[in-house]
């Protein structure tokens, strides 16, 4: 989890300091809507409060003043009266008008938890200052009452005043945090001399002075604050966000009237580096508030003069847009352009998933070709399938690629098509428009509440009902399939209710029978209690065989649940029919499903490889590099006299990529080759 929020340049973690879209985890970026809820910050809160006591590592505490000074606190009236259930940084801002046990809750909990995070003690006694605001902490170490004054008029500036009190001089350690916004810190004890620091040079983001204190002591710690641009990301990238310390700084409407008049999107704003001056005070905002004033243009090419623009704290109520244009990224001087900081950890961890792995003798060309249907296909539901062109009446049925032919029904009595009772089986036809299909019609049955139907050829957005094309390609499968894979499935919506099946029935040509032939299928389906998908061949009218049972509820690919199979099939072992048989296994009525299938024919094979992909699956969890002890101990034996070695078929996920691996004997499984 640390990973996916933190991980350096490419963390889910929003600039605000929160995370979550829609109540969902994500990696987009987005700013709009529902994003960034009060109880996701609550709990992040939290979190990254166990966390730095767990681990000692104060490099979280600039996360903590992040999340506080930004999204925590936007997320209040001024009045403290209404709190925000999401806390958007593009576009307007909503306070949740009724009072609830959820976010307002949750909210006013995690206010009245923060005095707990400016200080914390030592595994060895000592003191840790994270959060640097005004405050008075006595402390009892080694038996004598420490206290601790602060003075600072932090986020305001930088400069911290700590004054030490106690009876009799006291050794311990005391520490305090380095933000890594900062550029070089200055330390001074008392008179001595000032200690220069680099925050990115301490290892747990800390500065320790240990030493005997005595009675009246002072520390003083400055740290320079300067505006900084951080780069965007994912959604965001070409453009910047302005912070200057852990505050972030937005466009708000309420002093840019004449501004969002002629630039009704201050998303487009190319903001001019060299008209940013000092922040001056603004009490409207926040009692000693700050807001600096700068100059814009309005289009990219910058024709036309520079307009005003007043840039206020994050937290205030108007606030719309945190993100803008640069004339050039290159070149943002004098303002420094850097990476976000709190998005700075070691990638631990990837977004992959280990589809297959083979062990056996060592790989001699064609790596991809031992993992790889290598054959002529035979029929393709997606391939074949004949879209009704927005007629109605046409029935769901076209012939494969070798005088074979689909025909698709909706089905009780466990789905099993040729013995179905009267009634029990009905042909889908496109005379039911299916909710959020293209071009008007796909096939579904008519009149059903539930909307069951299903379409193929994945089609742009500009052709899709907003409803499917959001919920269930942009913000589903979009997420775990690349651009050229959409189009090699066919889409449900919904696949049914717990008591129907979806049944797709694929007829062999006559010369297909008599062919060596492999099944193959994909199916994702959004997570859940799963989508069942059954295998079903029949002999004839009334025997059948199941050739396997998949559930997409056993493995997960991003928001989707996934499910694969490969069956081969002897020369006349195909039946009279293959039915692949689609049910809803749960008590859900609208788990929409992509699905695969494909036939191919005379597929060459790997020789002497042994599918390993289940023990390799249980040694791995997500970390780049996964030690897995000697070969011989988890696979067996290789062929004698031959180099054996691991090959592993590798899905990474986020970026909608398949690598093929390969490992010499005893290597760990190393998922960070790119």
């Amino acid at each position: 989890m640390r990973n996916e929020l933190l991980k350096k340049g490419d963390g889910a973690l929003l600039v605000t300091g929160s995370c979550s879209d829609g109540e969902q985890f994500t990696y987009n970026q987005n700013g709009r809507g529902a994003i960034s809820e009060s109880c996701v910050t609550a709990y992040l809160l939290r979190w990254i409060d166990s966390l730095m006591r767990l681990e000692g590592d104060m490099r979280y505490g600039d996360l903590l003043e992040r999340t506080i000074y930004n999204a925590l606190l936007a997320a209040n009236s001024p009045d403290g009266r209404w709190i925000r259930y999401f806390t958007p940084f593009s576009g307007d801002r909503q306070y949740d008008t009724r009072d609830s046990f959820c976010c307002c809750g949750n909210y006013r909990r995690a206010v009245a938890e923060l005095p707990q995070k400016v200080y914390y003690r030592t595994p060895d006694g000592g003191i840790a200052l994270n959060l640097f605001t005004q405050s008075k902490k006595s402390f009892d170490v080694n038996g004598q009452t420490v206290t601790i004054l602060q003075e600072t008029a932090y986020p305001n500036d930088g400069e911290v005043t700590l004054t030490f009190s106690t009876a009799k001089p006291v050794a311990f350690a005391f520490q305090f945090r380095t933000p890594r916004w900062c550029q070089k810190i200055t330390v001074r004890v008392n008179d001595e001399v000032p200690t220069a620091i680099d925050p990115l040079a301490q290892k747990l983001g800390c500065c320790v002075l240990a030493r005997t204190w005595k009675d009246g002591d002072v520390v003083k710690i400055s740290m320079p604050m300067t505006w900084r641009f951080v780069r965007g990301r994912a959604m965001q990238d070409g453009r910047v966000a302005l912070l200057r310390g852990p505050v972030l700084y937005c466009v708000g409407k309420d002093q840019n009237a004449a501004l969002l008049a002629s630039c009704p999107d201050p998303r487009n704003l190319v903001l001019d580096p060299a008209s940013l001056g000092e922040p001056v005070r603004d009490d409207s905002i926040r009692p000693n508030g700050l807001k600096v004033a700068a100059k814009a243009w309005l289009t990219s090419d910058r024709r036309g003069k520079k307009l005003d623009v007043t840039l206020t704290e994050f937290i205030d109520p108007s606030g719309q847009e945190v993100y803008f244009l640069v004339p050039n990224l290159a070149d943002t001087s004098p303002v420094r352009l850097v990476d976000d900081e709190i998005v700075s950890w070691p990638n631990e961890f990837v977004n992959a998933h280990v589809l297959t792995a083979l062990y056996g003798p060592k790989a001699t060309g064609d790596l991809e070709g031992m993992f790889e249907i290598r054959g002529d296909v035979v029929a393709d539901l997606a391939a074949n399938y004949v879209s009704p062109g927005g007629k109605t009446g046409v029935k769901a049925e076209f012939p494969d690629a070798a005088g074979g032919r689909w025909a698709c029904y909706n089905c009780k009595n466990r789905g099993l098509l040729s013995t179905a009772a009267p009634g029990d089986a009905k042909p889908l036809s496109s005379q039911f428009k299916a909710f959020g299909t293209p071009l008007g019609y796909a096939y579904g049955l008519e009149n059903q509440a539930d909307q069951l139907g299903f379409v193929a050829s994945y089609a742009p957005s500009d052709r899709q009902e907003d409803a499917w094309r959001i919920h269930y390609t942009e913000q589903m499968f979009d997420l775990v399939l690349s651009a050229p894979e959409r189009r090699e499935f066919v889409y449900t919506h919904p696949i049914a209710d717990t008591a129907c099946y979806n049944v797709f029935r694929w007829t062999p040509s006559a010369a297909s029978q008599g062919k060596d032939l492999t099944l193959c299928g994909t199916m994702l389906s959004n997570l859940g209690n799963g989508v069942e998908l059954r295998v079903i061949r029949w002999n004839d009218d009334t025997r059948y065989d199941v050739l396997g049972t998949f559930n997409t509820k056993d493995r997960t690919a991003g928001r989707c649940g996934v499910a694969e199979f490969v069956l081969p099939l002897a020369p006349g072992n195909v039946g009279k029919h293959l039915d692949f048989v689609l049910h809803n296994a749960g008590s859900h009525i609208c788990d929409a499903t992509a699905l695969k299938i494909r036939v191919y024919r005379d597929v060459r094979r790997p020789v002497g490889q042994t599918d390993v992909t289940e023990k390799v699956r249980a040694k791995y969890h997500n970390r780049l590099v996964t030690p897995l002890g000697p070969y011989a101990e988890l696979f067996g034996p290789g062929s004698p006299g031959v180099e054996s070695t691991l090959k592993v078929k590798v899905h990474y996920w986020r970026d909608g990529v398949v690598r093929y691996l390969e490992f010499p004997r005893d290597a760990p499984l190393d998922l960070s080759r790119k």
